[in-house]
């Protein structure tokens, strides 16, 4: 029997409002209700890569929403949320960087629309992109700076407000890597 992309979504959804009003431990049962929920959608739509990330917009939003208003610890599940992106995804080396790209600008645009800490979702954006991409045998600095400037470019997309909030909190050590943000000047900063 075929699941209709929305039914995916729906099921996951279901499972994460489930998982939040439990107590204990969630995060890696995050990643596999997230991994599966991908891994299903690129299946029975054919999506790969960023288009795959566009059709899960509802699902991302969701989970950082959920997350939010449950007062857990919203770093921790944006990681857990991106390294089952990237499981059940499995995107291709040429993939991955869209992959990264259209993570970076849906976490960051949920969060706001959630008013979430962005702090939390950017550091937690790209611990789980350093993780990734290791497990993928992707460049982790590589993956990490460009997460970094995607999600910086989305925050100064809103505004500068945002940009210089996600900026600060995109330089620092993640996975063991540090990176340096503070000079990245975005396009839109940039005229």
């Amino acid at each position: 029997m075929v699941i209709t992309m929305k039914g995916i979504i729906e099921s996951a959804k279901e499972s994460i409002v489930t998982l939040l009003k439990g107590t204990g431990e969630i995060m890696n049962t995050l990643v596999d209700v997230i991994s599966g929920a991908v891994s299903n959608l690129a299946r029975d739509t054919g999506k790969t890569g960023a288009a795959l990330i566009d059709s899960m917009r509802e699902l991302i939003s969701e989970v950082i929403r959920g997350v939010a208003s449950a007062g857990r610890d919203l770093e921790s599940a944006v990681r857990s949320l991106v390294i089952g992106i990237f499981k059940g995804a499995r995107p291709s080396e040429k993939e991955a960087y869209s992959v990264i790209s259209s993570l970076a600008h849906s976490i960051i645009h949920s969060t706001v629309e959630s008013k979430a800490d962005l702090s939390a979702a950017t550091k937690g954006l790209l611990e789980g992109v350093a993780q990734s991409a290791k497990n993928s045998g992707l460049d982790q600095q590589k993956a990490i700076i460009e997460a970094a400037r995607d999600a910086i470019d989305a925050g100064y997309n809103i505004s500068d407000d945002i940009g210089d909030k996600i900026k600060k909190a995109a330089t620092g050590t993640f996975e063991g890597i540090k990176i340096d943000m503070s000079e990245h000047i975005p396009a839109q900063k940039a005229k």
